[in-house]
C-alpha cells in the first residue's frame, strides 16, 4: 500500500466508530451465521458467537471486502445485545422489506460473470481519449483528492484513485453504493419490484457525510442525496444501462453502464498512461432500442473527405431528431459520408438521414 493511503486509512477508521444517528437501521439474520467481536479480525478459530437465524440486529457500518474465514467476502458491523460484532453481508435483510433484488444482481467478489458497472460519463471520458475530461464530471471529488493529498507527505495524482479500478455499483439485500471517485452509501429499508427495476426506500449512511466534514470538503453526489432521512430511490434497467432516479420517475438523476473487460482495461489504461488502443473495443453499452447515450470512440485512421456541408448542421448520435445532439457542424465542415438512411421531413424539407464521420469532432 502506498505511504499516501496509510493516515487515510487510519483517519478513516476512527470516525468509522462513530455511531448511526437517528432511526436505527434494522435487518433480520436469514440463517445461523458466526459473527466475531471488532478486534478478532474473522479468524475461524476466533469465532465470538452464532447469532441464529431470524434474529434482528442493528447495522453500523457498511459493507467492506474482507477475509472471512478465509474466504474473500464482503462483511458489515452491526450491534446485538449492545455488543459490536462483523458479520458477513449476505445473510442480512432488512426488517421491513416484503421483497428481495434477484439474487444474480447481488454482488459476489467469486462471480466472474457479473455485470461491472461503472457511472456512464466515464464512456465520455474514454472515447474522449483524455483522463482530463472527468472534470467535467466530478471536479468536486477532484478538488476534494487534492485537499486530503495536501495533507500528505507522499502524493498520489487523483488518476491515480483505486475507485477507477472497481465496480461503481455495489448492491446487496441490505445496503448499495454508488460511485465515482468516492462511494455514495445507502441503508435499505424495504424493496419493491415494479416494472424493469426496483423502487429502493433508503436512507443516507451518514459516516460519509462525517468523513467529509471532518475535511472541511465534499465530493459530487450526482442528486443522488437528498435532505430527507428516508426517501426513494428507482432502479430502471434499459438495455444495457441502469437509471437512477430519486424520489420519482420524473426525477432522473444518474445513469449506469455494463462494461465488459475490454472496456474496463481500456478505462485503466486511459487513467494510468491517458490513451486508449481503440481497436481492442468491440462491444459499446447501448440501451434496449439500439441507442448509445455515448457513441463510442472511432479510428479516423481510414478517414476520406467525401463530402462538405453546405449549412451549418446538428450531429446526432442516432437518426432521429429526439436522440442526443453530439455538436453543431458548420457550414463547409468536412465529412466522410458511411450510409444513406431513411428519408424525413423536418420543418418541411425531405432529405435522409446520413451517417458521417468528421475530424471536427472526437
Amino acid at each position: 500500500m502506498k505511504k499516501a493511503n496509510i493516515i487515510f486509512v487510519m483517519v478513516f477508521y476512527v470516525i468509522l466508530s462513530i455511531p448511526v444517528f437517528g432511526e436505527d437501521i434494522l435487518f433480520k439474520v436469514t440463517e445461523d451465521v458466526p459473527v466475531w467481536g471488532n478486534t478478532s479480525f474473522y479468524w475461524e478459530n476466533r469465532i465470538d458467537r452464532i447469532i441464529p437465524k431470524g434474529t434482528i440486529v442493528k447495522g453500523i457500518r457498511m459493507p467492506f471486502l474482507t477475509d472471512v474465514m478465509n474466504v474473500s467476502a464482503y462483511a458489515q458491523v452491526i450491534i446485538f445485545e449492545g455488543n459490536e460484532y462483523t458479520m458477513q453481508t449476505s445473510v442480512l435483510i432488512p426488517v421491513e422489506t416484503k421483497e428481495l433484488f434477484d439474487t444474480s444482481l447481488i454482488t459476489d467478489p467469486y462471480n466472474e460473470e457479473q455485470t461491472f458497472w461503472k457511472l456512464d460519463h466515464y464512456l465520455d471520458v474514454l472515447r474522449s481519449e483524455d483522463r482530463d475530461t472527468l472534470l467535467k464530471y466530478e471536479k468536486d471529488n477532484i478538488d476534494f483528492h487534492i485537499k486530503l493529498q495536501s495533507q500528505e507527505a507522499y502524493k498520489i495524482e487523483w488518476w491515480e484513485n483505486d475507485n477507477f479500478y472497481d465496480n461503481s455499483l455495489l448492491l446487496f439485500q441490505s445496503s448499495l453504493s454508488i460511485s465515482g471517485m468516492y462511494p455514495l452509501p445507502f441503508w435499505i429499508h424495504s424493496i419493491e419490484t415494479i416494472e424493469n427495476g426496483y423502487k429502493i426506500s433508503v436512507t443516507k449512511e451518514i459516516l460519509w457525510l462525517e468523513f467529509s466534514s471532518i475535511f472541511s470538503g465534499s465530493w459530487e453526489d450526482y442528486g443522488l442525496y437528498v435532505d430527507k432521512p428516508i426517501y426513494d430511490l428507482y432502479f430502471i434497467y434499459d438495455g444495457d444501462y441502469l437509471d437512477v432516479y430519486v424520489e420519482s420517475l420524473d426525477n432522473h438523476v444518474v445513469s449506469l453502464v455494463k462494461m465488459d473487460k475490454t472496456i474496463q482495461e481500456e478505462l485503466v489504461n486511459l487513467f494510468q498512461n491517458n490513451r486508449i488502443d481503440k481497436s481492442r473495443i468491440v462491444f459499446w453499452p447501448r440501451r434496449a432500442n439500439g441507442s448509445m447515450d455515448y457513441p463510442p470512440p472511432i479510428d479516423m485512421n481510414s478517414y476520406k473527405t467525401t463530402h462538405h456541408t453546405t449549412d451549418n448542421l446538428r450531429l446526432r448520435d442516432n437518426p432521429n431528431t429526439t436522440s442526443l445532439m453530439v455538436t453543431t457542424l458548420n457550414k463547409g465542415s468536412a465529412v466522410q459520408v458511411l450510409e444513406t438512411g431513411e428519408m424525413q421531413t423536418i420543418d418541411g424539407i425531405s432529405a435522409p438521414w446520413v451517417k458521417v464521420l468528421s475530424k471536427s469532432i472526437k
